[in-house]
């Protein structure tokens, strides 16, 4: 529901149709998340109501369409941005660009650093609203309060979701004043919307993160987590990324073709769950571990977690 209140908002507040997301991208699954969430199987049959958006290609660095590498590529992947905003003649129409800091469900696709700054440059310069989607890298998740922070970029709305209620339904944005005044009361809202339960649990849940510190503690815990795994000595691993306590291993038969190794990454998953470890598949090809460990979690608990996870690493591997 956060998704589809920034997609209005945006839309309400610019007076403009379209809006740019991204490909592959996940934001939910009402309709109008559905509209700018590719590849889901949820948007068949409704193509034809799925309101006005345009996709570009997600920074993908590993699999740079351009066969470039980072950091001499100079950011080309900004390039289709410009270029889909030039077919539609203008960006008169453009509402704004909504888009994932770090893209989750993907694959856990982490942007160049610079991409961002280039991003929030472009709807500048174009009079468009920048949007993101913090709902599962927000509150912490990333090594910082909110994604966006490790570009240093100031989005126009933003997202939030999952961990905010500590367990409860909550979800919201948070909008710049000039935008969020010009919403006039009665252009949105639910029946359940601001449950006092939930924004009490919302409350409690960033009192704990600021007070024990837990955006550091993701950030430290991450750290450690991506250096053990650069220490996993398998050729099934093509790359490891992510920062904070979302991190993605993805896996490919051959280095050199990348070949997407979807069946071992659902067999390590398997294996992983058997020994106890909790992880998922992700990424278009299904190819890609992600791991996301709560923001408090124990060092131990990650060791354990590791070793099992590499016990299903060496299992499959064989």
């Amino acid at each position: 529901e956060g998704v589809e209140a920034a997609l209005k908002l945006a839309r309400y507040y610019t007076k403009k149709p379209i809006i740019i997301g991204y490909d592959p991208s996940f934001h939910g699954r009402t309709l109008g998340a559905l509209s700018i969430t590719t590849g889901a199987k949820g948007r068949k049959y409704l193509e034809s109501i799925l309101g006005s958006v345009k996709h570009v290609k997600y920074p993908y660095c590993y699999r740079c369409p351009k066969s470039l590498e980072y950091p001499g590529c100079g950011i080309a992947c900004m390039e289709e941005l410009t270029n889909v905003s030039k077919l539609l003649t203008s960006t008169e129409n453009i509402a704004g660009v909504i888009m994932e800091p770090i893209a989750g469900e993907p694959g856990v696709l982490v942007p160049p650093k610079e991409y961002l700054k280039e991003l929030r440059k472009f709807c500048d310069e174009n009079n468009l609203l920048l949007i993101a989607d913090e709902v599962q890298t927000g509150l912490g998740k990333t090594g910082k309060m909110w994604a966006v922070e490790h570009s240093g970029v100031t989005p126009d709305i933003m997202v939030y979701g999952k961990a905010a209620g500590g367990g409860l339904p909550l979800g919201g944005i948070i909008a710049k004043k000039e935008i969020a005044d010009k919403w006039e009361p009665g252009h949105h809202a639910s029946t359940f919307g601001g449950n006092p339960l939930s924004c009490a649990a919302g409350i409690a849940t960033i009192d704990v993160i600021l007070k024990e510190n837990l955006v550091e503690r993701s950030a430290k815990t991450g750290e450690y987590i991506l250096k053990r795994l650069k220490e996993f000595d398998y050729d099934l691993i093509g790359d490891i990324r992510g920062k904070g306590t979302l991190i993605g291993i993805e896996l490919v038969k051959d280095k050199k073709t990348k070949q997407p190794a979807s069946e071992e990454a659902a067999k390590i998953k398997e294996r992983a769950f058997k020994y106890g470890l909790i992880a998922s598949v992700a990424g278009k090809q299904s190819n890609v571990i992600r791991l996301s460990p709560a923001l408090n979690i124990e060092q131990e608990l990650v060791d354990e977690g590791l070793n099992i996870l590499e016990k299903a690493f060496r299992e499959v591997c064989r």
